[in-house]
């Protein structure tokens, strides 16, 4: 179980690395807006 544990973990970090960069990329324009 610890493996999966590991495994699923260093996933749900990725996307949320992925997310991030992505939304960095794609959002600058709206945060401008939002202001």
């Amino acid at each position: 179980m610890k493996k999966y544990f590991g495994v699923v973990l260093f996933l749900i970090v990725t996307v949320i690395c992925l997310s991030g960069c992505f939304y960095d990329l794609v959002i600058p324009e709206s945060d401008l807006n939002l202001e």
